[in-house]
């Protein structure tokens, strides 16, 4: 109970440090103990309480967990990960953790046996929301699928309706699939209850400009800016910066004659 939350890592230290001293034998406890190091960055602390559980429990599926985590957060620690979320599986066929860090780390390497792990995970879990995300991410970005890409995102935002970041990755695969009427359905409306979500305006402005409704598309342009830093603006306000140069001297002529 303790270690549940980075905030009362400190304190869960001490109790675990005091239980394993009680019963060194008890692999639960080293295992908790470490998770809370871990959690605090104390992480060489981490891996020998990790160790000792395993020297206690050599088939303890925690205690392999833990040290997968452990290892992602090393530079090139991903082959020793892989290997201990291998050994979690061996001993909890159904661990949902070990498989979908897996997953993560075969995508990260743009790996295409990731789509096989993410797919054992919803079979093993289907409520499992960050699958959906992850799944997403790989038919967007290693298969370039954007439809099936936009499905798995809309299931994420099912169960997790509160992300930001991957509405928007639910708004940029309809763009990139060119289905411009379904991102007005899906965030014209969301942006309307939630103004403050500014990354959305640019997607909206997109498919209104396809949609050939310049106006409401100029709106979205200006509400975005409004919202962004002054240092930002300047990059889409300055025109020598995004004007073609055949554009830039049509633009200058017709600032001249407009003086």
């Amino acid at each position: 109970v303790h270690s549940e939350t980075a905030s009362d890592s400190a304190q869960a230290i001490s109790v675990f440090e005091m239980v394993t001293g009680i019963a060194p034998d008890y692999a639960m406890g080293h295992c908790q103990l470490a998770n809370a190091h871990m959690k605090v960055g104390n992480l060489r602390r981490a891996m020998r309480a990790f160790r000792r559980a395993v020297n206690c429990d050599d088939q303890l599926p925690e205690a392999y967990l833990g040290l997968g985590l452990l290892f992602r957060k090393w530079p090139k620690g991903d082959y020793d990960a892989v290997r201990n979320f291998q050994k979690a599986l061996q001993y909890r066929r159904d661990y949902v953790e070990a498989r979908f860090n897996i997953a993560e780390i075969r995508y990260r390497h743009c790996e295409l046996d990731a789509k096989g792990d993410i797919e054992k995970v919803l079979a093993a879990d289907p409520k499992y929301a960050p699958a959906y995300k992850l799944m997403g991410m790989f038919y967007e970005a290693l298969r370039k699928e954007y439809d099936a890409a936009a499905l798995y995102y809309a299931q994420y935002l099912s169960l997790r309706p509160g992300d930001k970041e991957a509405r928007g990755r639910l708004g940029r695969a309809y763009l990139r699939a060119s289905n411009y009427d379904r991102i007005l359905d899906l965030l014209e409306a969301h942006v309307r209850s939630s103004p403050g979500e500014s990354e959305l305006l640019p997607i909206l402005a997109q498919a209104c400009t396809k949609l050939e409704a310049c106006e409401r598309a100029e709106a979205y342009y200006h509400q975005y800016l409004k919202q962004v830093s002054a240092k930002e603006r300047f990059h889409y306000e300055d025109i020598p910066l995004l004007a073609k140069p055949e554009e830039l001297r049509e633009y200058l002529e017709v600032i001249g004659t407009a003086r």
